[in-house]
């Protein structure tokens, strides 16, 4: 009887540590990263677009824009990717009508390249931004983000990332503001600050 409850105890263990096992194994969540003003402004960064890569979050410089080293590139309201006729890579985008955070995976298909047209439309309301133009209210002549709108990239080494576009303007002002509303107050635009997440694991799974 003595031994049968030795074994029994024995097997328990076992079970609980095969249970904490899968338990450590599930993956970590997802870390969204935000980075800060990314000047895509040609006028005041010398004419050139800002390339950006996903998985380092490092600016690449102008010289590297011939390269596969970056993901995405901004300048002014378009935002291209490394594809077609914008760079030498097979990066593909999309703009989906769903919240960043409501995003939990990425599409499996939809994507484009930068063709005769960009993957991510350009021009009011058909991609991120909306321009508000003379409103009757709230600030006039802005590019604002349209809420609701994420973008999905598949880079060219096969990973997904899902980009919010926050703020267009430098220092991510509050739009609702007087003084944004202010055109001689309001800062410099082009200056983009983004969330964003990639998933490194080559599967679509965006949380």
């Amino acid at each position: 009887m003595r031994k049968l409850s030795i074994w029994i105890a024995a097997s328990l263990l076992i079970t609980a540590g095969a249970c904490k096992k899968d338990d450590d194994s599930t993956p970590a969540p997802l870390e969204a990263k935000t980075v800060n003003d990314i000047n895509g402004n040609a006028a005041d960064n010398g004419g050139f677009s800002m390339y950006f890569n996903l998985t380092t979050g490092a600016i690449v410089p102008a010289s590297d824009s011939n390269s596969t080293k970056w993901d995405i590139a901004f300048r002014a309201t378009t935002i291209k990717v490394n594809s077609g006729k914008s760079g030498p890579g097979t990066a593909a985008a999309q703009v989906v009508s769903k919240g960043f955070d409501d995003l939990l995976e990425a599409p499996a298909d939809g994507y484009a390249t930068d063709g005769d047209a960009f993957a991510i439309p350009t021009g009011a309301n058909n991609g991120w931004y909306t321009y508000t133009g003379a409103a009757a209210s709230g600030p006039q002549h802005a590019i604002l983000p349209i809420a609701g709108k994420t973008i999905v990239v598949k880079t060219a080494n096969g990973k997904y990332a899902k980009v919010q576009i926050l703020s267009y303007y430098k220092g991510n002002p509050n739009t609702s503001t007087a003084d944004f509303a202010d055109l001689t107050k309001r800062p410099l635009g082009g200056y983009y600050t983004i969330r964003y997440m990639i998933q490194a694991d080559g599967s679509r799974k965006l949380q």
